[in-house]
């Protein structure tokens, strides 16, 4: 029997993002659904099996996003015609709603902890945060109890949805352990060979929120080489790191393919995720620890107590105040220092991530929902 249709829908990540296009709809594509995957946004990316639609190529800020892009996301929705939507940002929650009055099944996948977010976001004036946090919270807990299933990124998404909907289910964005597949042997994770061209190494959203400043700083003052990868917060940041384009401590890559990525890691002695002390960021799984881990890099990582449970407790790295400078370069220090406790932080991250904190246990949960879904079986 042909497995049923499905169609993922996006208005504010790229077709490429990491969970949706590379874990989830692959993982489905591999599983049979026929895979459909519905954006916004000029995308340039091709890949046997799935289809992509885009719903609107050139989206002039949030505006336009929140009305005509919403318009254009339902129109396109409807014209694949699938049995199962699944939507990855609350404000389609109006398109969702829409697709279960036409009989779809719906899932919602909650990437954030969106009303703890809104608290952060500095284009919300101060005055107005709490409210539209609040009325963030009230929209998403009416109308997720009207659909089929939540997809929760964290353990805190997953606890908050469980008080109001039945079904549920926990998928973190952890690493694909085969795109790191150059670095399998222990003895290959920390070295100090002319193969490295990099001692620290970030990747992902660059943001002073999520330490930029910082760990420009401590490579300066250190005199270390520091690399960055990804996109940018806002142009404040864009402009500070262009600003840099003459200082030979910082490269900046821009935005890397899977596979440059992985041979970023394996160029680089040690991967930081510095995250402030925000709500929002003290509760969620970074996906760039994993995969530092699963690169076989010692880390270094803000000193919450979830990732604290993760990084010192198995002794993959070093825990440090993201806010203290001092505290983030004695973590440099201590690790650059000892090239045989680097190689073993290194290698425990690696077989961490093997045993615990890899995709292949989480795509697994996604299947098996999509097949009770399809089939009409409790959940």
């Amino acid at each position: 029997m042909a497995k049923a249709v499905i169609c993922h829908l996006t208005s504010v990540h790229p077709a490429a993002d990491i969970r949706i296009f590379h874990k989830e709809c692959q993982s489905l594509l591999s599983a049979g659904y026929q895979t459909h995957l519905t954006v916004c946004g000029s995308q340039q990316i091709h890949e046997a099996g799935i289809q992509i639609h885009v719903a609107m190529e050139h989206v002039n800020g949030r505006f336009q996003r929140f009305s005509q892009a919403l318009w254009k996301m339902a129109k396109k929705a409807v014209e694949v015609d699938a049995d199962i939507y699944h939507f990855h940002d609350p404000e389609l929650i109006a398109v969702a709603l829409y697709l279960k009055r036409l009989g779809k099944i719906v899932i919602y996948d909650v990437h954030e902890d969106y009303p703890k977010q809104v608290m952060s976001k500095e284009w919300i004036a101060p005055f107005l945060r709490r409210p539209v946090s609040v009325l963030v919270d009230l929209v998403e807990m009416y109308a997720c109890q009207k659909l089929d299933a939540i997809v929760a990124a964290t353990d805190s998404i997953a606890h908050r949805f469980k008080s109001v909907h039945p079904n549920v289910v926990l998928v973190r964005n952890f690493p694909m352990l085969q795109e790191f597949p150059l670095l399998v042997e222990d003895s290959d994770l920390f070295n100090s060979s002319t193969d490295i061209d990099y001692d620290l190494c970030y990747i992902g959203v660059l943001s002073f929120q999520r330490g930029l400043g910082e760990m420009v700083n401590a490579a300066r003052k250190l005199n270390l080489r520091l690399v960055l990868a990804g996109p940018f917060s806002t142009q404040q940041e864009q402009q500070y790191v262009e600003n840099l384009s003459a200082d030979s401590s910082v490269d900046y890559l821009g935005i890397l393919s899977r596979p440059d990525v992985a041979q970023l890691l394996r160029r680089s002695r040690i991967g930081m995720t510095v995250l402030n002390a925000s709500p929002n960021h003290m509760e969620a799984y970074p996906t760039k620890l994993f995969e530092y881990m699963a690169a076989g890099l010692p880390v270094i990582a803000s000193d919450f107590p979830l990732w604290r449970d993760i990084v010192e407790r198995n002794c993959c790295g070093i825990c440090v105040d993201p806010q203290s400078l001092q505290s983030l370069e004695s973590a440099i220090k201590t690790i650059l220092g000892d090239e045989k406790k680097a190689q073993l932080m290194g290698s425990n991250g690696r077989q961490l991530v093997q045993q615990k904190f890899s995709w292949n246990t989480e795509r697994i949960k996604l299947i098996d929902l999509y097949d009770k879904l399809a089939s009409g079986k409790t959940l």
